[in-house]
């Protein structure tokens, strides 16, 4: 959860395949109309607004999830590696992103929900559901940026960490993620906030 098989509604599925062969580094940004709909719109079946957005944020995610695989096979050191997961063997860190890169990429395997108010409590902005493959996003996903920390990229990037990769919620917000790269390394291995901040950030 961050702090937040029926099958995908079909424009999902279809936006999500014709974007299956990469993604570019221009986010298309949202009107602030589209986004104040988007929020709001009731769920749990996305409207063709809210797919258009969580598949741009899919896209990202994917291309940023193989920019830090190739970051970690060429500068396993690097201070940005040491800063979200201190002396964590690299191969555990390429363990999780492969899993969640390759399970986001099996998009017959779980189902997207959108704005589902039974399971968004206020200010989540994702969730998963392993019991039933479902991966969530609530109304602050749609109300977040498109870069840098807390991104809609970045939500997704840590909601699929758990599906993929069993990943925990020890820790929320990058302050306390630093402290547990820090002081402990096993955790931050396997706290999905780790891995999203490592991902937003990448030098780039």
């Amino acid at each position: 959860m961050r702090l937040a098989r029926s099958s995908l509604a079909l424009l999902v599925t279809a936006t999500l395949g014709a974007c299956a062969a990469g993604y570019g580094e221009a986010i298309p940004v949202a009107s602030p109309e589209v986004v104040a709909r988007a929020a709001v719109a009731p769920g749990p079946q996305c409207s063709p607004e809210q797919a258009a957005m969580v598949n741009e944020a899919h896209t990202v995610a994917r291309g940023r999830i193989r920019e830090g695989l190739r970051f970690l096979a060429a500068t396993p050191n690097d201070p940005h590696v040491r800063l979200w997961f201190g002396d964590t063997p690299p191969k555990v860190m390429r363990e999780v992103l492969t899993l969640t890169l390759a399970r986001m990429e099996q998009r017959n395997t779980y189902t997207l929900h959108c704005n589902d108010m039974k399971t968004c409590s206020r200010g989540q902005m994702g969730y998963m559901r392993p019991a039933v493959q479902t991966v969530g996003v609530c109304p602050p996903f749609f109300r977040a940026r498109t870069e840098g920390q807390d991104s809609r990229f970045g939500i997704l990037v840590h909601e699929f960490s758990h599906l993929a990769a069993r990943t925990m919620d020890h820790v929320y917000q990058p302050r306390a993620a630093r402290l547990l790269a820090k002081t402990d390394w096993q955790r931050a291995s396997s706290n999905a906030d780790n891995y999203e901040y490592f991902i937003e950030g990448l030098p780039r």
